[in-house]
């Protein structure tokens, strides 16, 4: 992984806004970027590639760090699960089920 081939998964996501001088490589299965996105979309949790070109997906994780109050239940910054204004996920999370994004 170098910092040009992870430019264009990032761009994905939205605008890069710094990869960080000392990432110059991947520190083990990380790399650390600056990210400009919508909030008001859910956060993306992983990349589907096609990495060789030939029709086997590969799926990259993504990590976020340093979120403001986010909502596991539906993905979105701003709110908690207690206050999401998607009903069905909200009382799917407080029963006590598997949410999309973690607990």
């Amino acid at each position: 992984m170098n910092r040009r081939f992870v430019k264009l998964l990032v761009e994905q996501i939205g605008e890069v806004v710094e990869i960080p001088v000392d990432s110059n490589g991947c520190r083990g299965r990380f790399l650390r970027v600056k990210v400009r996105f919508d909030i008001a979309k859910p956060l993306k949790r992983g990349l589907r590639l096609d990495l060789e070109d030939n029709g086997i997906l590969t799926v990259v994780e993504l990590k976020y760090e340093r979120l403001p109050e986010f909502c596991f239940a539906c993905g979105r910054i701003g709110h908690g699960i207690r206050d999401c204004p998607n009903e069905e996920a909200r009382a799917a999370a407080l029963e006590g089920k598997a949410t999309r994004f973690g607990s």
